[in-house]
C-alpha cells in the first residue's frame, strides 16, 4: 500500500570532464504521492571523482537541511518554554486568588 505511494531512490547526474578527472554528481530523492498530488525532495548526497583508475566519494553537507533542523528545533523549544510559562503564570494567579 504505501510502498508505490512513497519512494526513496538516488541518481546519478551527468558526468563532468576536468582535464584527466572524471566528476559525477549524485543525489537522493524522496518521493511522496497522495490523492492526485506529489511532493519530491531532491537533495545532493555526494560527488563521485575517478582519477587514475582510483574512485573517491565526497559527501555533500546540505547546510540548508541542518539549518532548517536547528531552526525546528529552536520553535520546539520556544513553543514548550511559552507553555510553561503559560501554565506557570495561570497556577500563581490561581493560588493568588484562591489564598
Amino acid at each position: 500500500m504505501f510502498k508505490d505511494r512513497i519512494g526513496y531512490e538516488t541518481f546519478s547526474g551527468r558526468s563532468v570532464e576536468i582535464g584527466d578527472t572524471v566528476l559525477t554528481p549524485r543525489t537522493a530523492v524522496l518521493s511522496v504521492r497522495l490523492a492526485g498530488m506529489s511532493l519530491a525532495w531532491v537533495r545532493p548526497t555526494a560527488v563521485l571523482i575517478e582519477k587514475d583508475d582510483r574512485i573517491e566519494r565526497r559527501a555533500i553537507v546540505d547546510i540548508t537541511r541542518l539549518l532548517q533542523a536547528g531552526l525546528l528545533g529552536l520553535s520546539t523549544l520556544s513553543v514548550i518554554f511559552s507553555i510553561a510559562a503559560a501554565v506557570r503564570q495561570r497556577r500563581e494567579r490561581d493560588e493568588r486568588r484562591y489564598s
